[in-house]
């Protein structure tokens, strides 16, 4: 397994978390959320640069991240996981949804990612 870093750069409102693995690193933009349930906010996370697989690892590695730095974002899964009988909206996933999402969890998180 690649040896990996986080670091949260940036002014007191906004700026990248750093993602470094190896000899590569990609910056992941941030700002300062005005939701009290949240404190940082992110748009659609691009790390095209890797396969899906790949930045779903990212993915998941950032939100452990953030739950060690005491950090709410909105790219967080629901504390509470409730499946529904309803389809996964994703085109052809027979999975079911999340109560509250369009999506079954693997494309929760395949939709945060751009590209």
């Amino acid at each position: 397994m690649s040896e990996f870093s986080f670091t949260m750069d940036g002014s007191v409102h906004s700026g990248p978390i750093v993602y470094c693995e190896e000899d590569r690193s990609v910056e992941i933009p941030w700002e300062w959320s005005g939701n009290p349930n949240y404190d940082i906010c992110f748009a659609p996370i691009d790390l095209r640069w890797f396969n899906k697989e790949h930045q779903l690892r990212i993915l998941h590695k950032l939100l452990l991240w953030l739950k060690d730095q005491n950090m709410k974002s909105t790219i967080d899964l629901p504390s509470e996981i409730e499946i529904t009988d309803q389809p996964c909206r994703w085109a052809n996933c027979s999975e079911r949804r999340i109560k509250g999402s369009a999506y079954c969890l693997r494309h929760y998180d395949l939709n945060l990612l751009s590209g």
